[in-house]
């Protein structure tokens, strides 16, 4: 019986130790205050909902649900008994601190395959998302869509190095799955989370060289032998939020926060602590740029957090939010148009689109406060607006108008600034005659009075 004991002993001892080994120690946030969570009910669906994306300045919110309920949803029984639709990619938007109710993207963004992992940019008029219909003759298995016109156009394969790994590992007979990505603010760094279809998964990376392409996939050095998934990139470009059960924690799947250096190595990683974290699978963690509220799913359903008073540590680095409008010079209207924010050294900082409604949002990442806000739309001439802020200790909301004036009305003054012109030298001959007139008018006198 003592021998019995001590062996099992023993070979307790060694799966502890194992298990403590498995797992990278890691520290736990520990929030002073307490940090109200709650079920999102109004986006919410008996079904489940995942991979949640959030602008920046928190006015956006795009999801995967697999509620169904279109002509082009397929039903999909699950091994517990349970059954869902093919995943489909659903946005809400903030008024009046109040999220509007779930609106699904048409057709060609949505279909029959399922579509998952969107990622909306900060000016809330394009999503990037992951689908695998057809993805190796569309260069997918991530694309762009953008809203141009107030219509959704069709989308396009990010290709490159990220379609060419999944081809690869297509063509070595591995089946991959992915379960999360995130593309940083300034559209230049790309995350996802893939790995065998049944297994446990890994982060990998990708970045957009000066030509547009994007690199070939490599492992983040943050990733675990456990399972890694759902990454976000929060609006300083910088902060990573993640899920892992590789890592010290509550059980399950955890949410964990590192920092990406501008060198390419990495700070601390995280444990984000409770509430937050519990013995069932936390994820998907997204928050605003201003650390003051947060998002994530766990069992299937999206929940909100009230962190303006948690924990410093959780929350992202300091950003400048830019919002602003394009409008026409003369009649105010509002345009749909690009844009694009440099530095005072001529580094570009972002580029966005305005809506129909003229409205661009953008996150910077540069605090020198000395910013040129490029605008431009069809027909109309290009302008730049100067902004100057003081000292940026804190996340700031920076508000710009850029006044564009028409080609036609640029014609129309340039035919206005001629006939002045025009008039101004007919005037000016006019005047040269009469003078000339007057002086031989003059001399004709003289001569008379001489004779």
């Amino acid at each position: 019986m003592r021998r019995l004991s001590y062996l099992f002993q023993l070979l307790l001892f060694c799966l502890i130790s194992n298990g403590i080994q498995a797992q990278k120690p890691v520290r736990i946030l520990k929030h002073p205050y307490q940090v109200r969570i709650e079920r999102l009910y109004r986006l919410n669906s008996p079904f489940r909902e995942t991979n949640p994306s959030i602008t920046p300045d928190g006015r956006y919110l795009f999801f995967m649900s697999t509620r169904g309920g279109k002509e082009w949803s397929e039903r999909r029984d699950r091994p517990d008994g349970t059954h869902e639709y093919d995943g489909d990619i659903y946005y809400a938007y903030k008024e009046n601190g109040r999220w509007s109710d779930p609106v699904c993207l048409p057709p060609p963004i949505n279909t029959w395959n399922g579509e998952d992992e969107p990622v909306v940019t900060p000016d809330g008029n394009s999503v990037y998302f992951q689908s695998w219909d057809q993805w190796n003759f569309r260069q997918g298995p991530y694309y762009k869509a953008q809203i141009i016109g107030g219509k959704w156009v069709s989308p396009r394969g990010l290709n490159g190095g990220i379609t060419q790994y999944f081809l690869d590992q297509e063509a070595m007979g591995k089946e991959l799955a992915t379960d999360g990505m995130t593309i940083s603010p300034d559209g230049n760094l790309f995350i996802v989370a893939t790995g065998p279809y049944y297994g446990n998964m890994d982060l990998y990376y990708s970045r957009r060289g000066a030509d547009g392409k994007w690199s070939y996939l490599r492992k983040l050095p943050i990733s675990t032998p456990g399972n890694d998934r759902h990454p976000f990139l929060a609006g300083d470009g910088k902060t990573l939020f993640f899920a892992s059960d590789g890592y010290n924690g509550f059980g399950g799947l955890d949410i964990f926060k590192v920092v990406l250096h501008e060198d390419g190595s990495f700070g601390e990683v995280i444990n984000i602590g409770s509430p937050f974290n519990t013995a069932a699978d936390d994820e998907c963690f997204i928050i605003t740029a201003d650390g003051s509220e947060a998002y994530f799913t766990r069992d299937g359903d999206l929940y909100y957090a009230k962190v303006e008073n948690a924990n410093p540590a959780l929350k992202p680095q300091v950003t400048v939010l830019l919002a602003g409008k394009i409008i026409d010079a003369k009649t105010q209207a509002p345009l749909e148009g690009s844009v694009v924010v440099v530095n005072a050294e001529g580094k570009v900082l972002a580029r966005g689109r305005s809506s129909a409604k003229g409205e661009f949002s953008l996150a910077l990442n540069d605090l020198s406060g000395r910013y040129f806000v490029a605008g431009a739309a069809t027909n109309y001439q290009p302008n730049t607006v100067r902004l100057q802020v003081g000292a940026i200790t804190e996340t700031v909301r920076l508000n710009v108008v850029v006044p564009l004036t028409s080609k036609a009305e640029l014609a129309r003054i340039e035919e206005e600034k001629r006939r002045a012109e025009e008039e101004q030298e007919r005037l000016r001959l006019w005047n040269m005659y009469r003078e000339a007139q007057a002086a031989a008018t003059t001399g004709i006198m003289a001569l008379e009075r001489i004779n």
